[in-house]
């Protein structure tokens, strides 16, 4: 029980908005900054699975992938990303101009951040909302459930911290997706890929 109270403090801990306190701005080499950042992160939780609680990383969901997973991740990411058109295009237009500026700044990087950005944005938050979160927080509060919808009321609300208001519908179904996703499977793989696609037809094809 011990374990899981730390496990879930730093959980909780990790919400806070770090790589805008090491680099704040808007530019290139702050976003870079900021990337560098959130992959030292994602290796600290790794490295806190493996060596301070000395579990294995399968128990974050972390494991060899077989093809059916990443078909599923694709597929997966196919259909939240017909959700997110849905959504933008015909059940709340508004929702296109409210992210609008948002989606601007990121398009204003070059390719090669972008892409970058979209392979860090599921790996981190893959493994700190779907695996660590979840199968930390369901030791805790018993109850994977509890764990899985606590997580995605984080993960929806940190996208708060860099799209406004509005944006929070298309994180809570992209969320609502990719939590479902790993609660059938149990895998972090299918995860990053559904969310990697999802990002990347936004930040790359789109």
């Amino acid at each position: 029980m011990k374990k899981a109270v730390l496990s879930v403090a730093l959980f909780a801990l990790l919400q806070l908005p770090i790589t805008l306190f090491v680099s704040p701005g808007n530019d290139t080499v702050s976003q870079m900054h900021r990337e560098v950042v959130f992959w030292l992160l994602t290796a600290f939780i790794l490295a806190y699975v493996l060596w301070s609680e000395g579990r294995p990383l399968s128990s974050i969901g972390l494991s060899k992938p077989g093809w059916r997973d990443a078909l599923i991740g694709l597929g997966t990411g196919g259909v939240i990303v017909a959700g997110m058109a849905l959504l933008y295009l015909v059940i709340l237009p508004g929702l296109q101009s409210a992210d609008a500026a948002s989606f601007g700044e990121v398009q204003a990087y070059p390719f090669w951040l972008r892409l970058e950005i979209c392979v860090r944005a599921a790996v981190f938050e893959e493994t700190l909302y779907r695996g660590f979160g979840i199968e930390r927080l369901s030791e805790l509060l018993r109850s994977r459930w509890a764990a899985a919808l606590i997580s995605l009321a984080v993960f929806t609300w940190r996208h708060l911290e860099n799209w406004g208001w509005m944006h929070l519908i298309v994180a809570g179904f992209g969320g609502l997706m990719l939590t479902a996703l790993y609660l059938w499977r149990r895998s972090l793989v299918a995860t990053m890929i559904a969310h990697f696609v999802t990002d990347a037809v936004g930040f790359l094809v789109a």
